[in-house]
């Protein structure tokens, strides 16, 4: 980070550098907008011209030097997390709630090597020296971010680590705490952007061995040049062999016949609407369509509805909702309202923030359920992260799996 507080730069050879263009974009929080630098091709280059120096981390010290930096790094990161509450701000978390959630629920997770696994096929990993691009959704978090990165530093494999947008911090605190163990400059370098400039770059040069990427949808991305790819939200194809892509898609939570309505209903209001586990509806992975055993449709309905209009003390769906990480939440949201409604389903619950005129009918959408929804409708097309419930009958069969609610 530069002398202003607001104002972060890229990491390159192990110092801060601003964007050569000199362009930048900003991030909201709590405390403030952040200024972030928006790197195009030259700072790649710049950044691929650091890795490949023959001096370092990975000229010398063999795996278990390696090793030792990253230990060091670990016991700094599960020490302080989020250094100044950067990434509490960004979240709209309190301190706690944050450590919490990039701990993944430890106080103090125990530094386990046993989980540097890489996520390349091993027959098909980039070769020890090499450069390997990593941009995860940032609803991997700091955690899983850690262990993607330090695997292929352990590998011995050189590390472009491209920030994503929406939660920079994440990156940023990473290459601090690597680089602060001791980790060689030239074996990891930041990238911060807004936009595609730096994947498409990556695409065309024959300095990046590897990509690992991780998002929820797919899209056509041409790299600089000319050529194509299919790439999605941090989803990349096609280009063999050293391509590792995370799709990043909602469950099916499943309520049999023979649970508790009650129970299974504030178990999906808590774990789907909450601060935490879900930052409100916003954390990939969580289950968005949830399917009910016929007979019991009604009642779990009815007490979905009661847990959510009338929350318990205590129950973490009644904790106030987080700020959208995402600003193009808000119009997804009206979409799939819009959708749902369209198709047939029967909207059964609306929340929306009350707009500044004060009426609560034309404010934001805070979340969204919807009932009767049949797997023809274009509703379930919907795969991004959102505080979104789509209800649909189960199977009338009883299913020989145990529910996940």
């Amino acid at each position: 980070m530069s002398a202003a507080a607001d104002t972060y730069q890229n990491l390159i050879g192990g110092e801060g550098r601003a964007a050569r263009s000199g362009s930048h974009f900003d991030v909201p929080s709590g405390s403030g907008p952040s200024s972030w630098p928006r790197s195009d091709r030259t700072d790649l280059e710049s950044a691929l011209a650091s890795l490949r120096s023959e001096t370092g981390l990975l000229s010398g010290p063999d795996e278990e030097a390696r090793l030792g930096i990253l230990s060091g790094a670990w016991s700094a990161f599960v020490a302080d997390p989020d250094r100044g509450g950067v990434l509490a701000s960004r979240l709209g978390l309190s301190s706690e709630e944050c450590l919490e959630i990039l701990l993944d629920g430890e106080a103090a997770p125990a530094w386990n090597p046993e989980l540097l696994v890489s996520r390349f096929n091993e027959a098909a990993a980039p070769a020890e020296g090499s450069v390997v691009l990593v941009r995860l959704h940032w609803g991997e978090m700091l955690k899983d971010l850690f262990v993607c990165v330090a695997a292929e530093l352990l590998a011995g494999r050189r590390v472009l680590l491209v920030s994503d947008p929406r939660v920079p911090g994440l990156a940023q605190r990473l290459a601090d705490l690597l680089l602060g163990a001791g980790l060689a400059p030239d074996a990891l370098a930041l990238l911060h952007d807004d936009g595609e400039s730096v994947l498409r770059a990556a695409i065309a040069s024959p300095f990046v061995s590897g990509f690992i990427l991780s998002g929820f949808e797919h899209k056509e991305l041409a790299p600089e040049g000319g050529g194509g790819a299919s790439f999605g939200d941090g989803i990349v194809e096609v280009r063999p062999p050293a391509w590792c892509h995370r799709l990043l898609v909602p469950r099916v939570l499943r309520v049999e016949a023979d649970e508790n309505p009650r129970v299974a209903a504030r178990r999906v209001a808590g774990d789907l609407f909450s601060r935490l586990p879900s930052l409100s509806g916003q954390l990939p992975g969580m289950s968005s369509i949830v399917e009910v055993a016929p007979r019991l449709l009604s009642a779990f309905t009815t007490e979905l509805l009661l847990a959510l209009e009338h929350p318990e003390e205590g129950l973490t769906s009644a904790a106030n909702p987080c700020p959208w990480v995402d600003g193009a939440l808000a119009t997804h949201l009206e979409q799939t309202l819009a959708d749902g409604i369209d198709g047939g389903a029967t909207l059964i619950h609306e929340e929306r923030r009350p707009s500044f005129t004060g009426d609560p009918t034309s404010g934001t959408i805070q979340r969204l359920v919807f009932t009767n929804v049949e797997s023809e409708m274009r509703v379930l097309e919907q795969i991004q992260p959102a505080p979104i419930v789509l209800i649909r009958r189960g199977d009338s069969n009883p299913s020989s799996s145990s529910s996940t609610a």
